[in-house]
């Protein structure tokens, strides 16, 4: 059996709808003529919402309750959980990565070697990554098979060029609504050159994103407290502070515990002045905004809080070339954890080690299947982020949650189907699925494997 070359591109934060469908506003021909001649899963859910953990799903087909340990004040993918690279490595492959340097704290260096590339995290395809990728594609073909990830983060944080090069047409508000949209159409670009470089025949590229991203719907005027808010965070240390940390750094081992005290003093103060910073803005905008949904991105933006609401879970999720069929849509609810077994399957290898997923051959041969419920944690990158401390479950219908550590305090239920925008809270009302649903979220959480 021939195997094919694997191109796996995540796009951070890139949301379902502005990959595909009538909210998109964003010029892609590159990526539409994937679209047609591969297979979308229209209503795709990450595992959490951010990037170690939803990553870290996605390389193992499991749940980040499960792949992750603590590490320092970093979680980490456990070194003993098998991955996709891993299990490709041990039929032939070989593995490579373009990767921001945000995820070299994850532990793949066990899965890539020194075969890991990495970028500064603010750069984009037009800073160099885009040369970048291309130079490494050039390389790798003479050690075929191979499996290629790539992590973008053109769109991620405030989908902003960082460089004092940029395009004109970034501010062409006939590429997109937004600087998010924009973004999009100029990295579609560069999209476009490293796709001229696969040969479909033999090389089978999957295209998802860790995470979405609520900075997908902004307005101007969101965009504007974005960046007002961005500006409150930034605390300068003061005078002290900054002589003491200096003499101290340089200073022999006995002297640790003043210069933790002194980082320690620091960040209570800059976390004050933070909040000082943040409670009118909050107070003012639950005063004069009426709208629940925009109130609530809005509090996001000011106080950024890990939660568990679809504009941070929704995915998209292209499959196209080696042995896929084209342009079809499933709107059938997957998951990020079911890449793991698909791609597998795909191959025509068996995977005994048991994981979250399940395989998308069935979906992608037309073959109806029960849908799978979608486990939901408002999992960090880092111990010190800010989090709403919750999980929950996810249908295509209903989604049910609540704290993580006491189940009766934050319980939220939505219907989906009615209330897209998840605005009003129906548990009271429904008992008896609220129930269900919690049955079902404890099933999955008790079901750790590792």
């Amino acid at each position: 059996m021939t195997k094919p070359n694997i191109l796996f591109l995540v796009i951070d934060s890139f949301r379902a709808d502005k990959f595909y469908g009538d909210k998109k506003t964003s010029i892609t021909p590159n990526l539409d003529k994937l679209l047609e001649n591969g297979v979308y899963f229209s209503q795709a859910v990450s595992s959490a919402p951010a990037s170690l953990p939803a990553v870290s799903s996605i390389l193992t087909g499991l749940y980040p309750f499960t792949t992750l340990s603590l590490e320092g004040k970093v979680y980490n993918l456990k070194r003993d959980i098998p991955t996709i690279g891993q299990k490709l490595e041990t039929n032939g492959y070989k593995n490579f990565a373009t990767i921001p340097k945000i995820l070299t704290l994850m532990n793949l260096d066990h899965i890539f070697g020194s075969n890991i590339e990495f970028y500064e995290d603010e750069l984009t395809l037009y800073d160099g990554v885009g040369e970048q990728i291309l130079r490494t594609i050039d390389k790798i073909r003479s050690v075929e098979p191979w499996f290629y990830y790539i992590h973008l983060n053109d769109i991620h944080g405030q989908a902003v060029f960082n460089k004092e090069i940029i395009p004109e047409k970034f501010h062409d508000e006939k590429l997109g609504k937004n600087q998010y949209e924009r973004m999009i159409s100029l990295m579609d670009v560069w999209l476009g050159k490293i796709f001229e470089k696969l040969e479909f025949s033999n090389t089978l590229l999957m295209i998802t994103a860790d995470h979405s991203s609520d900075v997908g719907i902004f307005d101007d005027k969101l965009e504007e407290l974005y960046s007002t808010s961005k500006k409150n965070r930034m605390v300068k240390k003061n005078s002290i502070i900054r002589l003491g940390q200096k003499i101290f750094s340089k200073s022999p081992e006995s002297f640790r515990p003043i210069r933790t005290k002194l980082s320690n003093r620091y960040r209570e103060k800059r976390d004050s002045i933070i909040e000082e910073r943040r409670t009118p803005m909050l107070e003012s905008i639950e005063e004069t905004e009426d709208n629940v949904y925009r109130k609530r991105i809005m509090k996001n933006i000011v106080k950024g809080t890990a939660q568990v609401f679809d504009d941070r879970f929704m995915v998209p999720l292209l499959l196209c070339g080696w042995g896929i069929k084209k342009n079809r849509i499933i709107k059938q609810q997957v998951r990020s954890i079911d890449i793991y077994p698909t791609i597998f399957d795909i191959l025509g290898y068996k995977i005994k080690d048991k994981i979250h997923g399940s395989s998308l051959v069935p979906l992608i041969d037309d073959i109806n299947i029960e849908e799978n419920p979608a486990f939901l944690e408002s999992h960090i990158n880092v111990i010190e982020g800010i989090t709403s401390n919750t999980i929950g479950i996810r249908t295509s219908e209903s989604k049910y949650f609540r704290n993580k550590d006491f189940s009766e305090k934050n319980v939220n239920l939505f219907d989906l189907k009615n209330d897209p925008f998840e605005t009003e809270n129906i548990a009271k009302s429904n008992k008896e699925l609220v129930t269900n649903m919690e049955k079902l979220l404890v099933q999955i959480y008790n079901e750790r494997f590792y």
